[in-house]
């Protein structure tokens, strides 16, 4: 099964827990890496979609990878997802879901 498809799951079963699920960008089907997905799950979390999408901006440009983002320490992390708030904790679960 490919990436791509264990994302499919992924959503599918969301939407099976709270209905229809609505992304802004479906970036994380084209780099055909669930793992994107969950980045946007944690960036969103108490925050505007504004500033959330800021922040996944911030780091889809930052970071080009799973790896690079692997390679990162936290506090950079934090520093491009500013913008989201709570960002440090943030930045911790970003990193601890790798």
């Amino acid at each position: 099964m490919t990436t791509a498809m264990k994302g499919e799951l992924v959503v599918q079963r969301l939407e099976s827990l709270f209905g229809q699920v609505r992304f802004n960008d479906d970036f994380w089907r084209e780099r055909k890496e669930p793992f994107w997905l969950i980045v946007d799950t944690i960036l969103s979390q108490n925050t505007s979609n504004a500033n959330s999408g800021a922040a996944l901006r911030n780091v889809l440009i930052k970071y080009k990878t799973i790896e690079d983002v692997f390679l990162a320490n936290v506090q950079d992390i934090a520093h491009e997802i500013r913008q989201s708030g709570l960002y440090e904790a943030k930045a911790r679960s970003i990193s601890a879901s790798l």
